[in-house]
């Protein structure tokens, strides 16, 4: 299903199937980010790639990341289109280069040479 999933010009997600489409709510995010892997070494990672539950690896984009009201990680992925939620291993897994300032208590992803503010959204 998630090979025919778009999205609508009103936001709304549609499964797009030939001359048939149909709308389908989804409630949280339509994509899950299963795995991490690192394209460059483990020392000195070049950049990140996610697996999603669609079966495609993508490059992760840090600059999208962020941590929801609940404390669910979220990054954007297909081309910033849409929402994807890490699981609990992709997270763990991410988690390590996730750094925090000991000053003022905010976190980084530390990727390479590239450090982004991870934000998070207040409840």
């Amino acid at each position: 299903m998630l090979a025919h999933l778009t999205k609508g010009d009103d936001g709304r997600y549609l499964v797009d199937v030939g001359r048939d489409k149909r709308y389908v709510e989804v409630e949280d995010a339509p994509y899950r980010a299963l795995g991490i892997e690192i394209a460059g070494t483990a020392d000195a990672p070049e950049r990140l790639l996610l697996r999603l539950n669609d079966g495609g690896l993508e490059p992760f984009d840090p600059a999208t990341f962020w941590i929801g009201p609940d404390g669910s990680p979220y990054c954007l992925v297909k081309n910033s289109l849409h929402k994807a939620r890490f699981t609990t291993e992709s997270y763990r897994q991410l988690s390590a280069y996730i750094t925090e300032e000991a000053d003022t208590g905010h976190f980084f992803l530390q990727i390479g040479t590239q450090s982004i503010s991870v934000p998070i959204l207040p409840s």
